[in-house]
């Protein structure tokens, strides 16, 4: 088996362990993707998407048993001796990188009431957040995007589909998080042709569910305080700065 599978398998053990052990944790990024569209692998392989670590979010209340999970099966701890953010080293170098709470970055994602919405994995809705609230979108992203969004429609709903209405209300609080994430969407309709593994029938599934999500956001009613912030739009910072580790 491949690594970057392996680390998938990885992934959902240490998710269903902690589970056993009365904690909480839901997978993020690449694998989250991965585990949500079976049968993508070869579309991943010809746009040469490797996996290279394990990302996940965890409620602050686990974090004694899922460090202690993790002491138990030899990883260090290498960042984050307090704060929002730990992440753990296996001897085989392997990286697990936990956010406690919320996925603070360009933008904060709030997992409030949705903890136990999806499983081993946070909601579809949170994954297309996730990846389009970065300001500098990278083509690995934006390649998990793409394949997010052919494997999978909109809905109201979160079984198995893009909760868009979820997303709408969101952004529409947060005029900030909405440019970002509106901005990096257009992107992945613009730059899409630039990858292989998609056929013109799959570029034209995606091309359908992005735009009408553009459209779901765009029509979804703003708070005050989005179109307050609006009228200053980029001549005001509307991002935060994001620290990586490597």
């Amino acid at each position: 088996m491949p690594d970057n599978l392996r680390f998938v398998d990885d992934a959902v053990n240490i998710v269903k362990t902690l589970e056993a052990k009365g904690a909480c944790a839901r997978i993020i990024g690449a694998i989250a993707i991965r585990l949500h569209c079976p049968g993508t692998e070869s579309i991943f392989q010809e746009m040469n998407r490797p996996i290279t670590d394990i990302d996940l979010v965890a409620p602050s209340g686990s974090l004694s048993k899922a460090t202690r999970y993790f002491e138990d099966n030899h990883y260090k701890l290498v960042f984050g001796l307090t704060g929002p953010r730990r992440i753990f080293q296996r001897p085989d170098g392997l990286k697990v990188d936990v956010f406690l709470d919320k996925l603070e970055m360009c933008h904060t994602i709030n997992f409030d009431g949705r903890w136990n919405v999806d499983s081993p994995t946070i909601p579809l809705a949170e994954l297309v957040l996730e990846k389009s609230q970065i300001v500098k979108i990278n083509e690995k992203d934006i390649k998990d995007l793409l394949v997010l969004f052919l494997s999978h429609e909109l809905s109201d709903g979160d079984k198995d589909t893009v909760n868009s209405k979820h997303i709408a209300d969101t952004l529409s609080k947060d005029w900030g998080f909405y440019y970002t994430v509106t901005m990096n969407l257009d992107k992945v309709l613009n730059l899409m042709s630039n990858y292989g593994g998609l056929d013109n029938s799959q570029r034209q599934t995606i091309t359908r569910r992005v735009t009408n999500l553009r459209q779901e956001i765009e029509k979804h009613s703003k708070t005050i305080a989005w179109k307050i912030r609006a009228k200053a739009g980029t001549k005001k910072k509307w991002y935060g700065d994001v620290e990586d580790y490597e």
